[in-house]
């Protein structure tokens, strides 16, 4: 009963228990409800640092001009209210257009040193330097490749164009530049992005040649000028394959205005030497950033496969039911390739099952940010759901032709399921290439689901089927993981009269799992996800 309890008192969630014991309440604990964004399990074998507090102080780390002159934008910890307009502000609109005086927002990274050396709560916004009327300093990124995986290295070129100024401006001093990856999360509502993803390196790091853009060495609080002309700085980072800066997912997009980004961008701060003012060069281009995976440990075959059983009466076919059992072999499967799946097909009525088919669905849930349903103390989580299930593929089995008088062979391989008869046969669908389970960090969730239709006349398909009055489903969702699938038997739409199987018919096999899968995206090559 410790999950009904905790789940009373609102701790977390309640699952169900499918290897419990006779006796026992059928419950165990679930997900526990966090403040914090969610990580995906079992999506790396490397946990993230534990989280600091939004309010903490931040670590001083090096001299008092390193924090002084660093350039943190992005921040994952930040809570969604700060993070959208943020992320507006330094992206721009949909054509990554400034607005007329765009400021970028400090985190506490940023706050400046006073006179006394002390840190001071000082968060003045700093200006872009491409939203001014008159830019000086012009930062470009080129990337030798937009697609890059965690653990591997981004590679490309940073050109910073230093503008000849008149005899009245005064000579611009720079810092240290930055380049920096970004992932955030996009759903169709005013300021609704969300940062899961971000690292960052000095081009000091990363970039050798990075010393031939100042005319003078550093001062004291690491300013040096700028050389005049344009300078081409050639790096490599190499993107940390654990999760200190988040899970990369992927990328999404999908024509409702969801979507998973990433951005790869370049940025240095600029300072008038003779007003003192500050602002920030920065610019960016699209990239895509993908999990690393371990091949052996996801592709392996699970020890317990996955089943589902399901058994209905259809209209006309006696006392007997059609008993259906689908399995498959491991958790994991990669998009772009074929996924099998096991049927044991027991036949007690009195019609032949004579058409079958596998539908993939796709299930988006976007959680919509709605402070105002805090229920007290502040939630950073308080959100409103909505979700949409979408037919992606089918793969359809038809009844194979029977043997005949003059004939040496038939079109076909399958001959349906005769009464009375048990059959036991493999049939596959093809992954599209672009399908992939994303699971929940603080806007977004997508889910895949498989779906079993059989018939006892030969099969007509339309999408309209999939979600029919005429199914009987078991919908589970599995303990422990974010991904759901289903099974379902369908009689013909005319003549459909199904009784559901009470629970007592369903068993669970001790052998097996009642897990779900997840989809993978496609390898490029061996090595990306090795």
């Amino acid at each position: 009963m410790r999950g009904l309890l905790l789940a009373e008192v609102g701790d977390s969630m309640v699952e169900f228990d499918v290897y419990g014991k006779p006796g026992e309440s059928g419950y165990r604990v679930g997900q526990r409800i966090a403040t914090e964004s969610l990580m995906p399990p079992g999506s790396s074998k490397f946990a993230p640092p534990p989280r600091k507090a939004l309010s903490a102080p931040g670590p001083v780390i090096g001299s008092m001009a390193s924090l002084a002159t660093s350039a943190t934008l992005f921040d994952v910890d930040v809570a969604h209210a700060q993070s959208g307009p943020e992320i507006m502000a330094l992206l721009g609109n949909s054509n990554s257009g400034l607005k007329p005086g765009a400021t970028g927002h400090p985190r506490q990274a940023l706050r400046n040193v006073d006179s006394s050396g002390d840190l001071g709560t000082d968060f003045k916004p700093i200006a872009l330097e491409k939203a001014k009327w008159r830019s000086r300093v012009e930062v470009d990124v080129i990337l030798e490749n937009h697609t890059c995986v965690q653990g591997s290295y981004l590679k490309g070129t940073v050109k910073i164009h230093i503008k000849k100024g008149s005899k009245k401006n005064a000579p611009l001093l720079l810092s240290q530049g930055k380049v920096r990856v970004v992932g955030f999360e996009c759903i169709p509502q005013k300021d609704s992005k969300c940062t899961f993803y971000k690292y960052s390196a000095l081009l000091s790091e990363i970039a050798p040649s990075w010393k031939g853009l100042f005319k003078s060495p550093p001062d004291d609080d690491g300013w040096a000028e700028a050389q005049e002309g344009v300078h081409v700085f050639p790096f490599a980072m190499l993107l940390p394959p654990d999760g200190g800066c988040g899970i990369a997912k992927g990328v999404l997009s999908i024509n409702s205005g969801v979507a998973i980004k990433y951005v790869a961008m370049a940025e240095i701060k600029v300072k008038d030497s003779a007003s003192s003012k500050e602002s920030i060069a920065h610019f960016y281009r699209d990239c895509e950033v993908w999990p690393r995976l371990d091949v052996v440990s996801t592709l392996a075959t699970n020890s317990r496969p996955l089943v589902a059983e399901v058994a209905t009466r259809v209209f006309m076919g006696g006392p007997g039911k059609i008993r259906l059992s689908a399995r498959i072999h491991r958790f994991y499967w990669v998009a772009g390739q074929s996924c099998t799946v096991h049927f044991r097909v027991v036949n007690d009525c009195k019609k032949l099952v004579k058409g079958a088919a596998i539908v993939l669905i796709r299930t988006l849930t976007v959680f919509k940010p709605k402070p105002h349903l805090d229920a007290g103390d502040a939630d950073p989580d308080a959100c409103q759901t909505s979700t949409k299930a979408k037919w992606v593929t089918e793969s359809v089995l038809e009844l194979g032709q029977r043997c005949s008088k003059g004939h040496a062979s038939a079109k076909g391989w399958w001959t349906g399921v005769a009464p009375g008869q048990t059959s036991e046969f493999d049939h596959s669908l093809i992954l599209p290439p672009d399908v992939h389970s994303i699971a929940r960090t603080r806007l977004l969730e997508v889910e895949y689901t498989l779906r079993i239709n059989f018939t006892k006349r030969e099969p007509w398909y339309r999408k309209s089927r999939i979600t029919g009055g005429d199914l009987v489903e078991t919908d589970e969702t599995v303990p422990g993981m974010k991904y759901a699938r289903d099974m379902t038997i369908a009689t013909d739409p005319e003549n459909a009269d199904e009784v559901p199987v009470l629970n007592e018919e369903q068993h669970q096999d001790s052998n097996t799992s009642a897990d779900s899968a997840s989809i993978y995206p496609p390898s490029q090559s061996a090595d990306t996800i090795g």
